[in-house]
Protein backbone atom coordinates (compact mmCIF):
# COMPACT_ATOMS: atom_id res chain seq x y z
CA UNK A 1 0.00 0.00 0.00
CA UNK A 2 1.05 3.69 0.18
CA UNK A 3 2.40 3.24 3.76
CA UNK A 4 4.47 0.42 3.95
CA UNK A 5 4.41 -3.54 3.53
CA UNK A 6 4.85 -6.17 5.20
CA UNK A 7 6.75 -9.59 3.55
CA UNK A 8 7.54 -12.81 5.64
CA UNK A 9 11.23 -13.94 6.04
CA UNK A 10 12.91 -17.11 5.56
CA UNK A 11 11.29 -17.97 8.66
CA UNK A 12 7.43 -18.35 8.96
CA UNK A 13 7.15 -16.67 12.11
CA UNK A 14 8.89 -13.70 11.45
CA UNK A 15 7.74 -10.96 8.94
CA UNK A 16 9.88 -7.56 8.02
CA UNK A 17 7.47 -4.27 7.71
CA UNK A 18 9.30 -1.83 5.20
CA UNK A 19 8.66 1.80 5.51
CA UNK A 20 8.03 2.90 2.59
CA UNK A 21 6.89 5.44 0.14
CA UNK A 22 4.90 4.10 -2.95
CA UNK A 23 4.56 7.05 -5.81
CA UNK A 24 0.50 8.26 -7.11
CA UNK A 25 0.13 8.39 -10.47
CA UNK A 26 -2.01 11.64 -9.51
CA UNK A 27 -1.28 13.82 -7.82
CA UNK A 28 -3.46 17.25 -6.47
CA UNK A 29 -2.50 20.31 -5.48
CA UNK A 30 -4.34 22.93 -3.89
CA UNK A 31 -3.09 26.36 -1.70
CA UNK A 32 -5.65 25.79 0.65
CA UNK A 33 -4.41 22.65 1.90
CA UNK A 34 -1.21 24.44 2.68
CA UNK A 35 -2.19 23.72 6.98
CA UNK A 36 -3.93 19.87 6.23
CA UNK A 37 -2.80 17.64 8.08
CA UNK A 38 -1.07 14.46 6.97
CA UNK A 39 -3.11 11.17 6.23
CA UNK A 40 -6.61 13.96 6.03
CA UNK A 41 -9.04 13.12 3.50
CA UNK A 42 -9.44 15.93 0.66
CA UNK A 43 -11.67 16.09 -2.23
CA UNK A 44 -9.73 18.16 -5.28
CA UNK A 45 -11.75 20.81 -7.01
CA UNK A 46 -9.13 20.23 -10.08
CA UNK A 47 -9.80 18.54 -12.22
CA UNK A 48 -13.67 18.21 -12.04
CA UNK A 49 -14.52 15.00 -10.62
CA UNK A 50 -11.73 14.00 -9.43
CA UNK A 51 -11.97 11.46 -6.60
CA UNK A 52 -11.26 12.10 -2.84
CA UNK A 53 -7.35 12.27 -2.37
CA UNK A 54 -4.89 11.87 1.34
CA UNK A 55 -2.41 14.76 2.28
CA UNK A 56 0.92 13.72 2.11
CA UNK A 57 0.32 10.59 -0.53
CA UNK A 58 -1.59 12.39 -3.71
CA UNK A 59 -2.55 15.47 -2.18
CA UNK A 60 -0.56 18.27 -1.29
CA UNK A 61 -0.53 22.14 -0.19
CA UNK A 62 2.93 22.82 -2.28
CA UNK A 63 4.21 22.05 -5.71
CA UNK A 64 7.38 20.08 -4.83
CA UNK A 65 5.84 17.63 -2.30
CA UNK A 66 3.47 16.56 -5.33
CA UNK A 67 6.15 16.88 -8.43
CA UNK A 68 8.36 14.51 -5.20
CA UNK A 69 5.41 11.83 -4.94
CA UNK A 70 4.27 11.53 -8.26
CA UNK A 71 5.10 8.12 -9.97
CA UNK A 72 6.29 8.08 -13.44
CA UNK A 73 4.72 7.51 -15.70
CA UNK A 74 5.05 5.18 -19.84
CA UNK A 75 5.34 6.59 -22.56
CA UNK A 76 1.92 7.70 -24.14
CA UNK A 77 0.23 7.20 -20.88
CA UNK A 78 1.84 9.95 -18.20
CA UNK A 79 1.16 10.52 -15.10
CA UNK A 80 -0.75 13.46 -14.01
CA UNK A 81 -0.01 16.59 -11.08
CA UNK A 82 -3.06 18.32 -10.94
CA UNK A 83 -2.32 22.00 -9.64
CA UNK A 84 -5.60 24.29 -8.73
CA UNK A 85 -6.22 27.95 -9.01
CA UNK A 86 -4.09 29.83 -5.94
CA UNK A 87 -0.87 31.83 -5.42
CA UNK A 88 2.02 29.22 -4.75
CA UNK A 89 4.86 31.16 -3.72
CA UNK A 90 8.57 30.01 -3.09
CA UNK A 91 12.39 30.93 -3.38
CA UNK A 92 13.17 27.32 -4.71
CA UNK A 93 12.81 25.51 -7.90
CA UNK A 94 9.61 23.22 -8.07
CA UNK A 95 12.14 20.27 -9.71
CA UNK A 96 10.64 17.73 -12.00
CA UNK A 97 12.77 14.78 -11.70
CA UNK A 98 10.79 11.54 -12.86
CA UNK A 99 10.01 10.95 -16.48
CA UNK A 100 6.67 11.31 -18.09
CA UNK A 101 4.57 13.61 -16.49
CA UNK A 102 2.36 16.17 -16.94
CA UNK A 103 1.71 18.74 -15.04
CA UNK A 104 -1.56 20.78 -15.60
CA UNK A 105 -2.03 23.92 -14.13
CA UNK A 106 -6.05 25.39 -13.84
CA UNK A 107 -6.62 28.72 -14.57
CA UNK A 108 -5.69 31.27 -12.21
CA UNK A 109 -2.16 29.19 -10.59
CA UNK A 110 0.61 31.96 -10.03
CA UNK A 111 3.69 30.63 -9.10
CA UNK A 112 5.83 33.19 -7.59
CA UNK A 113 9.61 32.26 -7.22
CA UNK A 114 11.44 34.76 -5.37
CA UNK A 115 14.63 33.17 -6.19
CA UNK A 116 14.62 30.11 -8.33
CA UNK A 117 12.80 29.14 -11.86
CA UNK A 118 9.02 28.09 -11.45
CA UNK A 119 10.48 25.08 -12.74
CA UNK A 120 13.55 22.95 -13.15
CA UNK A 121 13.01 20.04 -15.66
CA UNK A 122 15.41 17.21 -14.56
CA UNK A 123 13.68 14.46 -16.82
CA UNK A 124 12.10 13.25 -19.56
CA UNK A 125 8.78 13.60 -21.61
CA UNK A 126 7.70 16.09 -19.29
CA UNK A 127 4.58 18.40 -20.20
CA UNK A 128 3.92 21.70 -18.80
CA UNK A 129 0.30 22.90 -19.47
CA UNK A 130 -2.42 25.71 -18.83
CA UNK A 131 -6.23 24.54 -18.95
CA UNK A 132 -6.50 27.68 -21.11
CA UNK A 133 -4.15 29.58 -23.46
CA UNK A 134 -2.12 31.89 -20.52
CA UNK A 135 -4.56 30.72 -17.96
CA UNK A 136 -1.18 30.03 -15.68
CA UNK A 137 1.40 32.36 -14.65
CA UNK A 138 5.33 31.84 -13.79
CA UNK A 139 6.07 34.60 -12.20
CA UNK A 140 9.94 35.34 -11.26
CA UNK A 141 12.69 37.92 -9.41
CA UNK A 142 14.59 40.22 -12.19
CA UNK A 143 17.89 38.33 -13.38
CA UNK A 144 15.92 34.67 -12.79
CA UNK A 145 14.79 32.28 -15.67
CA UNK A 146 10.82 31.15 -15.57
CA UNK A 147 11.83 27.26 -16.52
CA UNK A 148 15.44 25.81 -16.29
CA UNK A 149 16.10 22.82 -18.52
CA UNK A 150 19.24 20.29 -17.92
CA UNK A 151 21.21 19.39 -20.90
CA UNK A 152 19.58 16.11 -22.57
CA UNK A 153 16.04 16.13 -21.88
CA UNK A 154 14.30 14.33 -24.33
CA UNK A 155 10.72 15.76 -25.50
CA UNK A 156 9.61 18.76 -23.30
CA UNK A 157 6.60 20.51 -24.27
CA UNK A 158 5.27 23.94 -22.11
CA UNK A 159 1.76 24.88 -23.27
CA UNK A 160 0.07 28.42 -22.92
CA UNK A 161 1.96 29.41 -19.59
CA UNK A 162 2.50 32.86 -19.48
CA UNK A 163 5.96 34.18 -17.92
CA UNK A 164 6.85 37.33 -15.99
CA UNK A 165 8.95 39.17 -14.51
CA UNK A 166 12.99 37.63 -14.91
CA UNK A 167 15.71 37.81 -17.58
CA UNK A 168 14.20 34.77 -19.76
CA UNK A 169 11.68 32.56 -19.79
CA UNK A 170 13.08 29.33 -20.94
CA UNK A 171 16.72 28.45 -20.62
CA UNK A 172 18.13 25.47 -21.97
CA UNK A 173 21.33 24.11 -20.16
CA UNK A 174 22.47 22.33 -23.08
CA UNK A 175 21.12 19.96 -25.76
CA UNK A 176 17.41 19.14 -25.88
CA UNK A 177 15.54 16.58 -28.18
CA UNK A 178 12.60 17.46 -29.17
Amino acid sequence: NAWGSMSPTTDENTFVYTLGWEKAPEVYVSAAWATKAYGETVTPAYPAGASSATIGYNAFGNIQDALAAVAAGTMGDPNVVYIDAGTYAGSASNVLATDNVTVKLNDGVTIANTAGSCFEVNADYIIIEAATNLGAVCQVASGATGITVAAGVNELRIIGLEFTGGAEGIRFLGGISN
